[in-house]
């Protein structure tokens, strides 16, 4: 009962969401790219605050002075579980657009919102389609539009990372952007398996930018662990 009472303030909020989006919509058809970005970002982030607050959690950042300001970057960040989106979203200063699974694109309002978030859907079993999705990203990176991507592909469940697939730091190398390693401690504790909602505190730590500009084949090879190592660092049990 407890948790389809949570549900039902969220959907209820979430239709409380609609006046913005059709502003939203109505920017992006009349190109004020940033009216637009303005729009989905305030939005963006009093949904977070709206979902922490709702499941009695918190989310404390460590690093947020490392974060360029002057550039788009590219979160690369451990996945643990179903929240990761929102949390980065609550801890990033700057609006971030993700590459997330094809089955987000059909949530009913969120769906549409991450659209307008320059958020993009890839299909995991779809080579040309997340080829074109990765190409897609790289040209929101260079119209100035920070992403992030989680590179295990699916979530870990626990402490423990999964290998970093080497296909998804095309997005920041093609695009010649600084990658920032990004580390999320017990989101899986948040919302484990079966939808129970628990309250926890995470952690979220931005790392040093890692520069991916003017890299050696041999450098860019090792790329996806320098950045698996450094997330590691900062993992806690």
């Amino acid at each position: 009962m407890k948790n389809f009472i949570l549900l039902l303030r969220f959907a209820l909020y979430m239709l409380r969401t609609i006046p913005n989006l059709n502003k939203a919509k109505k920017y992006a058809r009349e190109g004020k790219e940033a009216e637009r970005v303005a729009v989905v970002q305030r939005q963006a982030k009093d949904w977070t605050s709206y979902i922490f607050k709702l499941i009695k959690s918190e989310v404390i950042v460590h690093g947020e002075e490392k974060i360029p300001t002057d550039q788009a970057v590219v979160f690369v960040a451990n996945h643990q579980g179903y929240l990761d989106i929102p949390i980065i979203m609550h801890a990033a200063p700057q609006p971030v657009g993700f590459i997330a699974k094809e089955e987000l694109r059909k949530m009913p309002l969120i769906g549409t919102w991450m659209q307008y978030k320059n958020c993009i859907f890839m299909e995991r079993n779809n080579v040309r389609q997340s080829l074109k999705a990765i190409n897609q990203g790289v040209q929101y990176l260079k119209e100035g539009h920070s992403m992030a991507i989680f590179p295990e592909g699916t979530r870990s469940k626990g402490p423990e990372m999964g290998e970093f697939k080497p296909g998804s730091f095309k997005l920041a190398t093609k695009a010649r952007v600084p990658i920032v390693p990004v580390t999320i401690n017990h989101s899986y504790k948040l919302l484990p398996e079966g939808l129970k909602l628990n309250p926890g505190v995470v952690e979220v730590t931005f790392s040093e930018p890692i520069p991916t500009e003017g890299l050696s084949n041999e450098e860019l090879g090792r790329l996806p662990q320098l950045v698996q190592e450094e997330i590691r660092k900062h993992i806690k049990p």
